[in-house]
């Protein structure tokens, strides 16, 4: 038997549960997995996998030593695990559109959303779902350091919806 649960961080949902177990968990699990692929459908969450196909070509084309024309790192497996994964718990909203993906030399890859030259928001995705961020809201500045397990943090959410007020 399955117990409901009540939601205390509701910003983007996840099939992942600390306390599910046994055969209902699982089945919930394929329901959630059904559900997302015929959503995936729509407009919204059709962007998102247009956003997971850019990041296979960024890692692609940064796939050698000095993609750059410097001394750029190749991007990392892990990086771009991690990074598909957190693209994959994005809230579905229309207020806040997909980010831009932006590989950085050390081996990452950064997600980007831009307004306009003093609104920026970006979080950084390390392999082990280590994601610094800064952001830029006209002249207040804001960066930290956060961790992606299974959900996206609400501090991210928080400033995602701060740049796109």
């Amino acid at each position: 038997m399955s117990t409901a649960q009540v939601c205390t961080d509701c910003r983007s949902f996840s099939p992942y549960s600390p306390n599910g177990f046994g055969e209902d968990s699982r089945s919930l699990l394929n329901i959630y997995t059904e559900t997302l692929r015929h959503l995936k459908k729509s407009y919204t969450l059709g962007k998102s996998l247009e956003l997971l196909d850019d990041i296979e070509e960024v890692a692609e084309e940064c796939s050698v030593e000095g993609w750059d024309g410097y001394s750029g790192t190749p991007i990392n497996e892990g990086s771009i695990l991690m990074t598909r994964d957190f693209v994959e718990h994005l809230p579905v909203t229309s207020s806040i559109p997909m980010p831009e993906i932006v590989p950085e030399p050390n081996g990452d890859l950064s997600l980007e959303w831009h307004v306009d030259q003093r609104h920026v928001f970006t979080a950084s995705i390390k392999e082990n779902g280590q994601i610094i961020y800064a952001g830029l809201f006209g002249e207040n500045k804001v960066h930290g350091t956060e961790y992606f397990a299974a959900s996206i943090p609400s501090t991210i959410i928080e400033n995602l919806k701060r740049l796109y007020r």
